[in-house]
């Protein structure tokens, strides 16, 4: 078990658990272990997101960095992704990310990343912990000349603007954006100082909303984890697509026209489907967590597509897709993996993949998520072995349910479909019905009135008539009989005075009751002569067709 680290690095409330102390350890430790193999004074880039912690962090990492070495490339507020970018593009031996991501300001956090750009894994992860609790720091410090320096390269930004003009300023260029546009929401967090700029070089018409940051706003009420206000920009102003960041930049959410939230399922359903028909998706192959919705399975099935779950964390998403040579991939949250362009999750790359999409092929981003059903999924934690915590699809008695459960969730589903292709026909069924009950539950009423009687209004009678319908179908009898003469005695009895209560009783009965009791007989013992005579006809006809003919 690991005692720093988590799922994504280390995330802790800045300055209470992550101090600066336990900062400076980290990054010594990190120093040391991914950049013991080399044989040069090795650079070590740190990017950060906009929590008013971030200096501080920074600071803290930059004097452990420097105090092994190595030197340190400050790229000031960028998102995780270009981090990413810049150390494979500049060849750093590792590089930082001080982010909680999608965390409020109060928290902070570290994320390692190798000189591939590509988080590191599990194992280095428990090297440096290993280091930071071995007593080894001290000897790990560099001195006079060895020391390391520090240098701003702010300007590095720039370079990843230009990651995204040289894959999509081609392609975009010959395709009419002239009546598109898009809403974007930075989170007031990392994206907010390079997205206006991307979306600007490559022509296409935006709003950008909470890109302000101030050090305690990032993700406050805005961003992927808060996307209600954007779903309403978007309608309000028309926009044909709403994209949402988080904090740190590496996830994207997405709104349609409509304002209908689009998940990481939806996403990589519609990029992978994209894929598949230019016949560049590798292996024909969708890897994701298995978080993902059951719908994401059935699409990739419906399509040919094979679909691989791993572990919870985008690193074990990548780890899949590099192992196995596959080229998209990520999670519900919105991390999408698009490893011919970059080897993390990038939400302006995933952004841009989506409006590539829509443009190319003329459709709403509504129409294109039709090829994916979402089942209605609840989340329940339970408690198994490690050694079987993936492997639960395997289990006879889990898969027996599985199926099961689909089986009835597909006929919910075309039960659904039905109704929303004969809207019409299901409009005239809901008002005949209400018809029928108004008329049901009248009848008391009208037979009230009948016998001259004045002292009570409809709205009294019908109540009166509730109460009877609740207590009869609370009480099995066949066709309520008894029943519902008793309880119309009982609950009656203050409407109707004793000498018509019972003939009030008997005509009500035989309005609701009995008569269409008479009304179903006629109609069956109609329904038998015209059905005998068909088929004598038909026994007629057959005889003539079989009689042979004299020639």
């Amino acid at each position: 078990m690991r005692k720093y680290f988590g799922t994504d690095g280390i995330r802790r409330i800045a300055n209470s658990e992550l101090t600066p102390e336990l900062v400076y350890r980290v990054a010594k430790a990190g120093a040391y272990v991914l950049s013991k193999h080399t044989d040069h004074t090795p650079t070590i880039f740190i990017g950060r997101d906009t929590r008013i912690s971030g200096t501080l962090i920074e600071a803290a990492m930059t004097a452990g960095f420097l105090s092994y070495g190595a030197n340190v490339k400050l790229l000031g507020v960028l998102p995780t992704p270009g981090v990413a970018y810049l150390t494979r593009r500049y060849k750093a031996d590792a590089s930082v990310v001080i982010s909680a991501s999608h965390n409020t300001f109060e928290f902070n956090g570290i994320k390692y990343f190798s000189n591939k750009g590509m988080k590191i894994p599990d194992t280095l992860e428990e090297e440096i912990e290993e280091v930071m609790d071995s007593g080894k720091l001290d000897a790990l410090t560099a001195v006079s000349d060895k020391i390391g320096v520090s240098e701003n390269r702010e300007d590095l930004l720039e370079e990843y603007v230009y990651f995204f003009r040289k894959n999509f300023e081609e392609e975009l260029e010959n395709l009419d954006k002239a009546n598109f546009t898009v809403a974007i929401d930075t989170a007031n967090g990392a994206t907010s100082v390079v997205a206006d700029k991307v979306f600007t070089k490559l022509g296409i018409n935006h709003y950008i909303i909470n890109n302000h940051p101030n050090g305690i706003n990032i993700n406050d009420n805005c961003g992927s984890t808060h996307i209600e206000g954007l779903q309403k920009f978007v309608v309000e102003h028309k926009c044909n697509l709403g994209i949402a960041y988080d904090g740190d930049g590496d996830r994207c959410l997405a709104v349609d026209e409509k304002g209908e939230l689009i998940d990481g399922d939806r996403i990589m359903a519609v990029i992978s489907n994209y894929l598949k028909e230019k016949g560049k998706l590798n292996k024909n192959t969708l890897v994701a967590t298995v978080m993902s919705n059951l719908g994401l399975r059935k699409y990739a099935e419906s399509n040919d597509i094979h679909f691989e779950a791993t572990k919870v964390g985008d690193r074990y998403v990548l780890e899949n897709m590099l192992a196995n040579g596959y080229n998209l991939g990520g999670e519900q949250s919105g991390h999408i993996i698009l490893l011919d362009y970059n080897p993390t999750g990038d939400g302006i790359l995933t952004s841009l993949m989506l409006i590539k999409i829509m443009l190319e092929k003329g459709l709403a981003i509504s129409k294109l998520c039709d090829i994916i059903r979402i089942y209605p999924q609840v989340l329940i934690n339970a408690k198994v072995s490690s050694d079987k915590k993936y492997d639960f699809d395997k289990d006879p008695e889990i898969k027996s349910e599985i199926e099961k459960l689909e089986k009835e969730l597909e006929s919910y589903q075309t039960s659904a479909k039905y109704i929303k292709e004969h809207r019409i026909l299901m409009l005239k069924t809901v008002l005949t019905t209400a018809v029928q009950m108004l008329a049901y539950y009248t009848v008391p009423y009208w037979i009230y009135l009948a016998f001259g009687l004045n002292n009570s209004n409809i709205f009294d009678i019908l109540t009166l008539q509730a109460v009877l319908y609740a207590t009869v179908s609370g009480i099995p009898s066949p066709g309520s009989v008894g029943v519902s003469e008793g309880g119309f005695l009982g609950i009656f009895r203050n409407a109707f005075p004793e000498t018509v209560i019972s003939s009030a009783m008997l005509l009500s009965r035989g309005a609701n009751f009995y008569l269409l009791i008479l009304i179903s007989a006629i109609v069956v013992v109609i329904s038998t002569f015209r059905g005998r005579k068909e088929e004598n006809v038909a026994e007629e006809n057959k005889d003539e067709i079989e009689k042979p003919t004299n020639l």
